[in-house]
């Protein structure tokens, strides 16, 4: 949603649209306003993880507030906690006067502590709140139902663009396949392997551009000016997929010496072009990482942890899924045949299945974290 279009509906009186206004300030302190409207009063509830300070708070919101000017506002609630907690400072913001009325309570001079509302629309006016006991501290409401609902919302579109990129591929590395034993009756392993890159280099950008636009459309309802990630993820597919390929045949042909030398054991030979693969990965998800987080890096409070995640939880899904792979796939694979060079690909195919879906379901956590702050935008009409 532009800026001009989120000013318009502030100025109409949209309280998620004020503050996702007010967030573009606050979160660059560590602060989250959430907001409601119950007529003429809007409500807003700042958190942070160290209580926001009261009078820098007011402060700034009667600057922003005043300038906005929105004729359908007239007061303003505003509650101020720490994370995690219940009690924090309460104020009220009048409009038409430019000044600040602090609850007060039996010390003179002094803010009370008062219980921050669950949610904005359990607080009461004014007129309740200093006649009526302030209620017994309540839980603080839980972060899982938002995280949960970020963390399905991601999986949906891994699994979505996994699934369509799949049929796609199977279709085409189908019919190639159908092509070229029809015309040879036979390909040599050379052969199918330099067909499975090259087929390899078509699908990881595509499936690079699904899973970025699916994504994106998970980020945009809570981020805004997110259009470039799906094409950074593209990008990043097809640098990744480059990096991997290189760093892999690289370090397998530098070591091909170690690995066909009689004298160097079995489990150094086949550790080698696994370590090989492994690297190149490494930098692959690195380079992924680092161009979707270019997207979100001012956007998004703790952006970085982003690319840590994906590194580091991007080898151990894959670390995992060789595992499990080697673990239940091999003997099926075995029990029907000899372990030979398309035994190894189903094999090796299926654990990359198993390590990215894992890959999603790892990174979809902290995804979830870092949106579960940001209040959700209203929607474009």
């Amino acid at each position: 949603m532009s800026n001009s279009r989120l000013i318009e509906l502030a100025k109409a009186g949209n309280a998620q649209a004020i503050a996702q206004l007010i967030n573009h300030q606050l979160q660059r302190r560590g602060i989250t306003a959430l907001a409601s409207r119950q007529g003429t009063c809007l409500r807003l509830l700042l958190e942070a993880k160290i209580e926001p300070t009261q009078a820098a708070a007011l402060a700034y919101l009667q600057q922003a507030l005043t300038k906005l000017a929105s004729p359908t506002i007239q007061q303003v609630e505003v509650y101020g906690r720490q994370q995690g907690t219940a009690k924090g400072w309460q104020s009220l913001l009048t409009l038409a006067q430019g000044e600040f009325e602090i609850f007060s309570g039996k010390d003179e001079g002094r803010s009370p502590r008062s219980t921050a509302p669950k949610s904005l629309s359990q607080s009461q006016p004014r007129s309740q709140a200093q006649d009526q006991p302030s209620d017994p501290p309540s839980a603080p409401p839980s972060i899982w139902p938002k995280i949960a609902t970020i963390w399905l919302q991601w999986q949906g579109a891994a699994w979505a663009s996994t699934l369509i990129t799949s049929l796609i591929a199977a279709i085409g590395f189908g019919l190639v396949f159908l092509i070229i034993f029809s015309l040879f009756n036979r390909l040599s392993e050379a052969g199918v392997l330099l067909l499975t890159v090259t087929g390899l280099a078509v699908v990881f950008p595509l499936l690079g551009l699904l899973l970025g636009d699916a994504q994106t459309r998970v980020l945009r309802r809570w981020v805004r000016s997110i259009g470039g990630w799906r094409w950074f993820t593209m990008m990043g597919f097809m640098l990744g997929f480059l990096l991997t390929l290189c760093v892999h045949f690289l370090l397998d042909s530098t070591l091909a010496p170690l690995v066909l030398n009689p004298t160097t054991s079995f489990v150094i030979g086949q550790g080698i072009p696994f370590v090989a693969t492994s690297i190149g990965l490494l930098f692959s998800l690195l380079c992924i990482a680092l161009v979707q987080w270019l997207t979100i890096r001012l956007s998004v409070p703790r952006a970085y942890e982003w690319v840590l995640v994906s590194v580091f939880g991007g080898m151990l899904s894959w670390g995992l899924g060789m595992a499990a792979s080697d673990r239940w796939v091999t003997p099926l694979v075995t029990s029907h045949s000899s372990y030979d060079f398309w035994s190894k690909l189903m094999v090796i195919g299926a654990g990359g299945l198993f390590s990215w879906l894992l890959f999603h379901a790892v990174s979809g956590l902290s995804m979830a974290r870092l949106l579960y702050p940001l209040p959700r935008l209203p929607r474009e009409e």
